[in-house]
């Protein structure tokens, strides 16, 4: 009787295990394979883009404020400014709570606006996590990993 108990404990402490490490893969897959659209491609949104610019009189900045980024400035004047740790982001961030391609700061109109990409983490403003498109004010710290960032002027 002990030995059978034995035999299905083992075979009880396998499945969890195979059972972690498929919850692993699928994670880390989720997090590593995600399409992102940095921008429209036609002529109309090139124009409007244009036409963005010429009404943003000051460009605006965000400023890293902890990590070892910290003091590092980036000013907003293309169309897009991407976050995360992959290459092609405006500001890569070596942080392990940090997905490839985590969030988007675009303009929109005559504002600035924060999008979570579905980052595995999430974005977060004042202790909420950022669901939706989201206005950035002069003065507003957002967090993408654990790392805190300021818009200004």
């Amino acid at each position: 009787m002990n030995a059978l108990i034995l035999t299905l404990m083992r075979f009880g402490f396998l499945a969890l295990l195979w059972v972690f490490l498929a919850f692993i893969i699928v994670m880390l897959k989720r997090d590593l394979v995600k399409p992102v659209t940095l921008g429209a491609t036609t002529s109309n949104a090139k124009v409007a883009t244009a036409e963005r610019k010429k009404r943003a009189s000051v460009p605006g900045r965000i400023t890293v404020l902890d990590g070892a980024l910290a003091g590092t400035v980036i000013t907003l004047t293309g169309p897009d400014v991407l976050f995360g740790r992959a290459a092609d982001c405006s500001l890569v961030l070596n942080d392990d709570y940090v997905s490839n391609h985590h969030c988007i700061v675009t303009r929109l109109d005559d504002m600035w606006v924060l999008r979570d990409l579905g980052s595995t983490n999430g974005t977060w403003i004042d202790r909420s996590r950022v669901a939706t498109t989201t206005p950035l004010k002069i003065g507003t710290v957002f967090k993408v990993g654990r790392l805190a960032m300021r818009v200004d002027a």
